[in-house]
């Protein structure tokens, strides 16, 4: 056309030759005209002639396995010829000839494909048919088959008929649509391009699988899962794509589809890797190959429509795609399997599992009929019975439900059975329509409506029925819900409270979104009488919602936060709200509001709970909380940080998760603490575990438990007040307030439920009655005890029994159709089977009574003889290929776990002689304990030859691992080419090439690695040994999919040992009491329980050796002169003056004893010295050192030579301490050496030290001169000396070298603290507690008592006395002992020593083998020193002294709080356990920051750990851990309980520690916690929750200090005393009578019943016991208590009022005294529960009205009317009280008033109302201005107005 108009352009462009071509012009544009027509009649759309047929040649393949060459893989084809003729009315036949199936299972490209005659024969018959389908531009309309034509054959033809749709567009080259084809209606690209010269057109197709409407796919057991949207996950496990090519030739009548090819890929992988996945792969080809010129005949059979093109899945029971399953007698199939699963229960490691789930396939095969005859054959063969049952509920079919329901109604199973079955029934059964009647039958039976577990267990599993019946629909039919929507409504009318929980729950589970109307009826602020309703009624109303919150988050979300908002409900309620809302993934806008609201809220309980949960969401790494862990990062910056440092006692949330995306697996906890200020237990706790993983997440388990009134039980229960006088007196009290609302009486109640996957499978609800009847069944009569004696006359007589309980613990399976026609199927199988032989038989001396009871057990000697041998087998299978109920094919992913463990024991039990013996043959042969097996296999098998199934392993021998392989030059090629034939044997290996023909053969294999390993305990003849092996693909591809293809195995082996001699028996003997030491084998030798005592003594004497030598060398030294006695003279003298400046020095340093080589963190002050000493040279520093170390050297040798000679057993004993010393000095060299060998700072630290000592070494001279004479002429002062340096030698600290450094460092630190006033929390030392002194030890310095502290303790160890050795004998023996074959025994005994009765109680065990050759022990000392020290040392090794770990305990003080220190020393320990802490020790650092400890890196003593608590406050705790190599530290962690010590106020020089008897003052501890005091002095009043206020009584009228307000059992009031206006008087109702106690006279009266009693005439006790009244010592004050009703004291004096109520009165009590509740942001409610806005308008709440004008009080509670108008809302208004306020009663005028605040209420000022309504209905009108009203606090009543 182009050209066309170029020619007419240039034609018209020449007028002078136009005339002369006219003729020409003419011919060309008839002839481009008559082109474009007939090119317009062309068709670009497929059709087929009616009067011709087309014959393709076409072929299917599809293959399943890794992408990669040879590995095996598994798969099939299908090859024919298809014949395709046109029709009438745009329909076309098609008729497949000659097909013929093909298995193929090997190594791609390498073996070739398998004929199946027999498959072939089989689908031919179907295949061969004719078959009429609707074509018409390309699209595929209605297909029609016969009737008898399998659905298997029909998808296979759809697969052909697949590759014929095609959408051309004539505009467009390039497009995209969305296009029906065999999966579903899918994005489709198009890409046309057109060849002119071959007149052919090429379309490129390619279709989205994952994106797609009307998807056809079956999910089977995957309801439970969410699946992650594709923007929380960065990649899909599950891909799918399929491409198609077409070649098609444009004709007048239709376009010809010559050529057809078509790849589809379908990858998976459960981990995060793009590449790396298993495939199945389909691919067609449809070629034209002949066009015939006659017509195929439409078939003479009728045909019936089949549907569509999409893929239509079969009605035939779906094949387990591990195994196919035919039989021709099913039921006699049936009849072997269970044969064989009671035969082979018992065999660990058998084909258990795979049997079972092959009876369940086949029980899914039959009819209920069936099913319902071979129960009748062995209902009463009870191995037979069990395996059924638990066979029958796995078939998840409507049959399955169906033979339960008639099973139960029957009879014809216990209860306990019943409850099973329907719980694996119901949760897994197949949901359908049939189903879901089935199970409603089953909610309204009369059986089951009887036995109320059945009851709970039919409801809450209907409930998940509805779930999955209602999960794939948009909405849920309302007759599927009826049930529980009745049930909830018959609960109400009848206010059955448990009914009320059940039916929640049951909503709850089905978790509808048409049920919110319902679920709002049981909560506050939605339904008028919610708010009468239990708490734990509106709780589980607001757990219902959680499960709504899948399908309709934003309307769950909208509940929640009202809830949440909602002040007036409970907190606990409220907080249950929050769990809810988080988990609904709430909007930023959302956690916004909710932060917003934190900032007002008024329970801190509800503030804490809201605050640390979305804290915890912010470090949330799981991909589908992303957003809401943004959301609550925003939030937690508006909120105030301190509710992060609330006490444990308030509510809190815990979360931690952790995902790998490489992985993309994770998983998540939850852990929801809901407190009560009634308990110090939680009153509910609620944890959830969460599971991701293949793209998907689960709750997979949840466990709540609520123990509202766990405390009643375990403490002292209140008492049932019911029918008392003063209850009746109490209530008519109470009507007078106004707006009087009493508490919801919660019932003493502790409930706890269980969840799979978000599904509640049951809970259990226990109160008070059940948990007394519990306790008190140990001492009921006979009678109770039927079924226990009943046992235990069985176990005499002897018991055999074999249990087993299969269980088919996971079965999902994703469905998704091929091109081929043929399904893919991936699915996971868990099967388990746990099993257990037992037989057991006892000897019960005395042999039980006829009034047998549990307690005559405890008397009894019981000899028990048993042989267990349990097992659990599990198979867990994962399949990717085709499964058909004629062909299956793919990869098989086997595990198989088996355990078992054989006990065969004989126990003794002398409950009398408190003994205990067991006795157990070894092994003699080996047992595998534990064995793991892993493989993968390509599978291929079909119905016809299933004795020809193929299985083989997916990683064969040929598998090439290239990483091994090694480079090959071309030459050297060739010459091993040319000498093949002469090629050396494999077994020669050669030097000149170290890969030899047998390496080569082996670098050829897969990765493999095999790990061995065994630990022996030859003393009891048997080790354990560790076998893994695995062979995998990570040599192609090092990836985590790559690791698990190949095979796998780890077993865990018992075998015995043969290298020494034979084991008979083991026996195990543990007694108790005074035959303790008669069981011993072998006592303890007098010098192993001596060796401390003994090295102390050597220590003495070397400390007295020290002193003479010291002394002599000091003489010798003042008579020679030279240098070398100056480096004589100033190494002693160094060495002396180490022991005066060591009071100086422990001013600045920690008790904590530091080795030599470790320094102390300098201060300012030594910086800067060493900058100023910096210019010195390293030579100086270097000279003076050497002096400094030839000095000590020779006054060392010196020392040595003038040593005394010793005896042999004094040498002995010398010998260890001079080894130590020795070690010692040399480890002080060297860290001499290694400082002085440092450049930098440490240069320059030891030039400044030397330059410094060798300008003062003369009046180091004159100091140790004056040391030694005054430690000459001391003794009290060298005593401590010698005790410092004993304790000193044993911590390696001596050397003289140290002492200078001290030194130095001391006077360093002086001046450095005095440049640095400001201390740093860890900066502090500990300071330890002082230890009082006798009197005679008063005489001596202070720094001596310092000083010999620490060898104080170390000796006190050998001081106490040798229990072995003294008449003590041991309070626990346990000898643990091998009987060999020879009659000689081998083994350990344990032996533990007490002795409490000492001044310094000491505990001691000690361990040891009974061979008395044997030298190896382990000893562990424990030891209280004083009440503020305690001390343990272990020993172990030879003799005990290869090891030592000395774990010191001390009190004192910190930064000056009270303190306690652990400091934990040790001079050697194995390797195995440096090299774990080296292991640990690259986590620390990140663990300490995740617990919020920080971090100084500093060196500490390198073999000591110590810990350090402070008592910051008596909620808070500082911590401070002293490592080697740094320091950690964490202030103000909060504490559950206050801690001792903090309420006396110590002078901060002398904080004096509680003490070791912490322990026993521990039950002090708690009940000083479980009670809460109320005090009103003068006009001072302070609350329970320690609110304290100023408030003057208001003349006569009684107020209400404390009261129960659930059980009415008490009242309190108080009131002005009518002889003082400052004195008060108290009247107290309780049980049965009132007590008044009031001052008189300067006394206090009491009168009881209106009858004086005399002060002296007490202590009372009313006849019920439950009152007492005392006086105090000195007579001035009075106390009542009544610890039965809660009261531990009411004390009263004249100036004073005290009241004391128990942990379990907590929030259950009001009044002026509050609720007890720990909300003192709450803490002035009213009796109407409304929080006052000031003290005074609170405690005027509380005031009794009287009740007329003429009584003692003339006020009344009223609502008033503000006296000035507002202006509100841009009109005038008037206001009126929503709280009531004092006025005087009606005749009365006020005398004094005072202001109070309150909430107004306003309406127009036009408005007309009657003020009696206003007055009615104000307290439940909104709140709109607050402001202040007077209240009247006098009155002045005439007699006229009173009396009229």
């Amino acid at each position: 056309m182009v050209r066309c108009c170029s020619i007419i352009s240039y034609i018209s462009s020449d007028r002078t030759s136009y005339c002369a071509l006219a003729m020409t012009m003419g011919g060309i544009i008839l002839a481009l005209t008559l082109t474009l027509v007939g090119s317009q009649h062309l068709s670009y759309e497929p059709a087929f002639d009616d009067s011709k047929t087309y014959v393709y040649n076409y072929e299917g393949v599809i293959l399943s396995g890794l992408p990669e060459k040879n590995l095996a893989r598994a798969g099939l084809r299908i090859h024919s010829r298809v014949e395709i003729s046109g029709g009438a009315q745009r329909s076309c036949i098609l008729q497949i000839r000659d097909p013929h199936i093909e298995e193929f299972n090997g190594i791609w490209l390498k073996d070739a494909f398998t004929q199946s005659p027999k498959l072939t024969r089989v689908l031919a018959e179907d295949l061969t048919k004719r078959i009429k389908f609707e074509y018409n531009n390309g699209r595929i309309g209605h297909i029609e088959a016969p009737a008898d034509m399998s659905e298997t054959a029909v998808n296979i033809i759809r697969g052909i008929l697949n590759m014929l749709q095609i959408t051309i567009k004539k505009s467009q080259n390039v497009y995209e649509i969305q296009e029906a084809g065999l999966g579903g209606i899918c994005q489709t690209n198009y890409v046309i391009q057109e060849d002119k010269r071959t007149n052919q057109i090429t379309v490129s197709k390619s279709r989205d699988l994952d994106n797609c409407h009307e998807k056809k796919m079956k999910n089977i057991g995957m309801s439970y899962l969410q699946v992650l949207s594709t923007r929380q996950q960065q990649e899909k496990n599950m891909r799918g794509a399929a491409a198609y090519i077409y070649m098609i030739k444009p004709k007048a009548n239709g376009a010809l589809i010559d050529k057809v090819t078509v790849r589809e890929q379908h990858e998976f992988t459960p981990f995060n890797e793009l590449d790396d996945a298993a495939v199945t792969e389909a691919r067609q080809k449809l070629v034209l190959v002949d066009i015939r010129n006659t017509p195929l005949a439409l078939p003479q059979i009728q045909l019936q429509s089949r549907g569509t093109l999409q893929y239509q899945f079969a009605t035939e029971t779906l094949q387990i795609p591990i195994q196919l399953i035919r039989t021709k007698n099913p039921e006699q199939e049936i009849e072997n399997i269970l044969q064989h699963l009671v035969q082979n229960q018992q065999t660990s490691g058998s084909d258990t599992p795979a049997k079972f789930l092959q009876l369940v396939q086949i029980l899914r095969m039959i009819t209920h009929e069936n099913v319902e005859a071979i129960w009748k054959q062995h209902v009463r063969r009870t191995e037979y019975r069990c395996w059924l049952l638990d066979a029958v509920p796995a078939m998840a079919t409507p049959a399955a439900l169906k033979f339960m329901k008639q099973r139960i109604q029957n009879h014809e199973i216990s209860h306990i059975e019943a409850v099973q079955a329907l719980i694996t029934t119901m949760q897994t059964v197949k949901t359908d329509r049939q189903a879901l009647e089935t199970a409603a039958e089953l909610v309204s039976s009369e059986r089951i409506q009887k036995v109320p577990i059945l009851r709970k267990t039919v409801f809450l599993a209907y409930g998940s029925m509805v779930y999955r019946y209602c999960f794939p629909m948009d909405s849920c039919p309302e007759t599927a819900l009826q049930p529980l929507h009745d049930l909830a409504v018959e609960a109400v009318s009848k206010a059955h409270e448990e009914d009320m929980v059940l039916a929640l729950k049951s909503i709850g589970n089905a978790g509808q979104p048409a049920s919110v109307k319902r679920i709002q009826k049981f909560i506050p602020g939605f339904a008028p009488g919610a708010t009468d309703l239990p708490v734990r009624v509106q709780v589980a109303a607001v757990m219902a919602l959680r499960n709504m919150a899948k399908k309709e988050p934003r309307k769950v979300q909208e509940i929640a936060l009202q809830i949440f908002l909602n002040c007036k409900l409970q907190p606990e309620v409220r907080m249950l709200a929050c769990v809810a809302l988080f988990e609904s993934k709430p909007s930023i806008a959302l956690v916004a509001s909710a932060a917003n609201a934190l900032l007002k809220e008024t329970s801190l309980q509800v503030a804490s709970f809201a605050y640390s949960h979305m804290k915890a969401l912010t470090r949330s790494t799981a991909p589908d909380l992303k957003e809401v862990a943004a959301a609550c990062n925003v939030a937690i910056n508006l909120l105030n940080p301190k509710l992060d440092r609330l006490s444990y006692r308030y509510s809190r949330a815990l979360h931690a998760d952790g995902f790998r995306s490489k992985w993309m697996a994770g998983a998540a906890v939850d852990f929801f603490v809901i407190n009560s200020a009634a308990s110090i237990l939680p009153s509910s706790v609620v944890s959830k575990i969460r599971g991701y993983a293949v793209g998907a997440t689960a709750d997979i388990l949840e466990v709540g438990v609520r123990a509202k009134g766990l405390q009643d039980v375990l403490l002292k229960s209140r008492e049932s007040f019911s029918g008392i006088p003063s209850k009746k007196k109490i209530e008519d009290i109470l009507k007078k307030l106004a707006n009087w609302k009493a508490l919801p009486a919660d019932k003493p109640l502790i409930s706890a439920y269980f969840k799979l996957f978000g599904q509640e499978i049951g809970f259990a609800e226990i109160n008070k009655e059940y948990i007394q009847e519990a306790f008190q069944f140990g001492t009921a009569p006979s009678e109770k005890h039927s079924k226990v004696s009943k046992y235990v006359r069985q176990l005499q007589n002897g018991i055999a029994a074999q249990w087993s309980k299969p269980l088919l613990m996971a079965e999902a399976r994703r469905i998704l159709p091929t091109c081929v026609g043929l399904p893919m199927e991936l699915s996971l199988y868990s099967a388990a089977v746990s099993a257990a032989t037992i037989n057991a038989d006892a000897q019960i001396s005395p042999p039980p009574s006829a009034d047998f009871r549990l307690t005559h057990l405890l008397n009894a000697n019981i000899r028990l003889r048993a042989q267990v041998t349990p097992s659990v087998d599990i198979h867990n299978i994962v399949v990717m290929g085709v499964n058909t109920q004629l062909i299956q094919t793919g990869i098989e992913v086997h595990g198989k776990v088996c355990m078992t463990t054989p006990l065969k024991f004989t126990a003794k039990i002398d409950m009398p002689e408190r003994s205990l013996k067991l006795e157990t043959a070894p092994s003699q042969q080996e047992t595998e304990m534990v064995v793991l097996r892993g493989e993968v296999f390509a599978v291929t098998r079909n119905i016809e030859e299933l004795s020809s199934a193929r299985k083989s392993l997916v990683l064969s021998a040929s598998a090439t691992n290239i990483m091994r392989q090694h480079f090959r030059s071309a030459e050297k090629a060739s010459q091993e080419t040319a000498k093949a034939v002469a090629r050396l044997s494999s077994e020669m290996m050669s030097l000149e090439d170290p890969y030899s023909a047998e390496q080569a053969s082996r670098h050829m294999a897969a990765s493999s690695a095999d790990h061995y390993a065994c630990a022996k305990a030859k003393t009891f003849g048997f080790e354990l040994c560790f076998l893994a092996k695995t062979k995998n693909a990570a040599f192609i591809r090092n990836s985590p999919l790559y690791r698990v293809f190949g095979e796998h195995e780890a077993k865990v082996i018992l075998k015995p040992d043969h290298s020494s001699i034979a084991i008979d028996k083991i026996q195990i003997e543990i007694q108790t009491g005074a035959r303790a030491v008669s069981k011993l084998f072998r006592g303890m030798e007098t010098d192993e329980m001596n060796e401390d005592s003994g090295e102390a003594q050597g220590k003495m004497v070397l400390l007295q050796l020290r002193k003479i030598f010291a002394s002599e060398f000091e003489k010798k030294d003042l008579g020679k002169n030279g240098t070398k006695t100056h480096r004589s003279s100033s190494s002693s003298s160094s060495s002396s003056s180490s022991f005066s400046s060591r009071k100086h020095s422990k001013k600045f340093s920690s008790s904590s004893n530091q080795e030599p080589g470790i320094t102390r963190e300098k201060t300012d002050g030594i910086e800067n010295l060493r900058a100023r000493k910096r210019h010195q040279s390293r030579s100086s520093s270097s000279s003076s050192s050497i002096t400094r170390s030839k000095s000590s050297s020779s006054a060392t040798l010196s020392q040595r030579n003038s040593e005394p000679r010793l005896s042999n057993e004094e040498t002995r004993k010398m010998q260890p301490q001079r080894e130590n010393a020795r070690h010692s000095n040399m480890d002080k060299e060297a860290w001499s050496h290694k400082q002085r060998s440092k450049g930098g700072r440490s240069s320059s630290s030891s030039s400044s030290s030397s330059n410094k000592s060798s300008r003062s070494s003369s009046s180091s001279r004159r100091s140790s001169r004056r040391s030694s004479s005054r430690s000459s002429s001391s003794k009290s002062s060298s005593a401590s000396r010698a005790s410092r340096y004993n304790s000193e030698r044993k911590h390696h600290k001596g050397s003289s070298s140290l002492s200078r450094s001290a030194s130095s460092s001391q006077s360093n630190s002086r001046a450095g603290s005095k440049e640095r006033p400001y201390r740093a929390f860890v900066e502090y030392n500990f300071k330890p507690s002082r230890v009082n002194k006798r009197s005679s030890r008063r005489t001596s310095s202070k720094s001596s008592s310092e000083s010999s502290e620490s060898s104080e303790s170390d000796n006190d160890m050998s001081k106490q006395p040798k229990f072995p050795e003294g008449s003590t004998p041991p309070v626990l023996a346990i000898v643990t002992r091998a009987v060999r074959s020879d009659g000689k025994q081998q083994g350990y005994q344990i032996a533990a020593y007490a002795n409490f009765r000492s001044s310094k109680p000491r505990v001691q065990v000690l361990a040891m083998e009974l061979a008395k050759s044997d030298r190896w022990r382990v000893r562990v000392d424990g030891i209280l020193l004083s009440p503020h020290k305690a001390m343990g040392i272990i020993k172990w090794g030879e003799e005990g002294k290869n090891y030592k770990v000395v774990v010191k305990a001390q009190t004192g003080q910190f930064a000056a709080h009270p303190a306690v220190q652990v400091k934990v020393d040790w001079t050697d320990v194995p390797r195995t356990v440096k090299e774990t802490v080296r292991a640990a020790d690259k986590y620390l650092p990140g663990a300490a920051y995740l617990a919020g400890f920080s971090e100084k890196w500093r060196r500490n003593p390198s073999h000591q750990v110590a810990v350090i608590l402070a008592s910051a406050s008596s909620r808070t705790i500082d911590i401070v851990v002293k490592l080697p190599q740094m320091t950690l530290y964490r202030q103000a962690i909060p504490v559950p309980l206050p801690l001792p010590g903090r309420t006396i106020q110590y002078p901060t020089s002398q904080v004096q520690p509680l003490g070791w008897n912490l322990i026993t003052e521990l039950p002090k501890l708690l009940t000083d916690e479980a009670t809460t005091q109320c005090t009103v002095e003068q006009n001072t009043i302070k609350t329970f929750n320690n609110v304290t206020f100023d408030y003057s009584m208001l003349g006569d009228c009684e107020h209400i200090l404390v009261e129960d307000c659930i059980n009415m059992s008490f009242l309190v009031m108080i009131k002005k005393a009518e002889v003082s206006s400052g004195d008060k008087q108290l009247n107290i109702k309780i049980a049965d009578f009132e007590v008044v106690m009031y001052p008189s006279e300067g006394s206090i009266k009491l009168q009881i019943d209106g009858t004086e009693i005399p002060i002296s005439s007490l202590p009372y006790t009313d006849p019920s016991g439950k009152v007492t009244i005392k006086k105090t010592e000195n007579g001035n004050a009075i106390i009542l208590s009544a610890e039965s009703l809660g009261i531990n004291s009411i004390y009263f004096d004249d100036k004073k009022c005290k009241i004391e109520v128990s942990e379990f009165l907590r929030g259950t009590v009001c009044g002026i005294c509050g609720r007890a509740d720990g909300e003192r942001t709450q803490e002035f409610q009213m009796p109407d529960g409304c929080v006052a806005k000031e003290s005074v308008s609170f405690v005027q709440s509380w005031v009794v009205p009287g009740s007329s004008c003429s009584g003692a009080c003339q006020l009344q509670h009223d609502y008033v009317k503000l006296e000035k108008q507002v202006r509100l809302h841009g009109e005038n208004s008037k206001c009126y009280s929503v709280d009531t306020v004092l006025r005087c009663r009606r005749g009365c005028s006020p005398v004094a008033t005072t202001p109070v605040t309150v909430g107004l209420h306003c309406v127009p000022a036009d408005t007309t109302m009657k003020w009696t309504e206003g007055q009615m209905n104000f307290d439940q009108k909104s709140e709109d201005i607050t402001d202040m009203v007077l209240a009247h606090t006098a009155c002045s009543c005439s007699d006229t107005s009173c009396a009229a």
